[in-house]
């Protein structure tokens, strides 16, 4: 197990608070340099480790460290270009993608939970199937007691 997987991942947002926070004097280019590398580390990390249990979590967390990547990746060239229909594209694809990402993260909820519900249905269902057979099974203490008044 990776127990100790949720500590990096707020190392991961300390670092990236720091280096957004602490990196000022430096321009935009360079702070989002290191939010890069610093990304790319953990992104390493992700796809090396695989820490979730499913092999659905472990796409989902890598692949939202990747759209992570490419947005700061779209704001770095965003921020670097002069012409604004440029900027206005990235802008848009950054929404666009993300917009997806978001879309998906909600499909794959809403599929989580009707899974669930099903589950707990058929759980519901076996227990009350349980139940009815031993309601059926005759009770063999009864059978001696009406055996003893004959």
């Amino acid at each position: 197990g990776c127990y100790y997987w949720e500590f990096l991942i707020i190392l991961r947002k300390v670092l990236l608070i720091l280096i957004s926070i602490f990196t000022n004097y430096l321009s935009f280019k360079w702070r989002t340099i290191f939010i890069l590398i610093t990304l790319l580390i953990f992104i390493r990390l992700q796809v090396g480790y695989q820490p979730y249990t499913t092999k659905k979590l472990n796409t989902f967390e890598s692949v939202s460290l990747f759209l992570l990547y490419i947005t700061a990746i779209f704001g770095l060239l965003m921020y670097s270009l002069e012409n604004t229909t440029a900027r206005q594209v990235f802008y848009a694809l950054v929404l666009i993608v993300n917009g997806v990402f978001i879309v998906c993260c909600g499909i794959y909820l809403v599929q989580l939970v009707i899974n669930m519900v099903k589950k707990k249905i058929r759980e519901i269902k076996a227990s009350h199937e349980k139940a009815k057979k031993v309601e059926k099974t005759p009770n063999p203490s009864a059978m001696t007691l009406s055996l003893i008044h004959i």
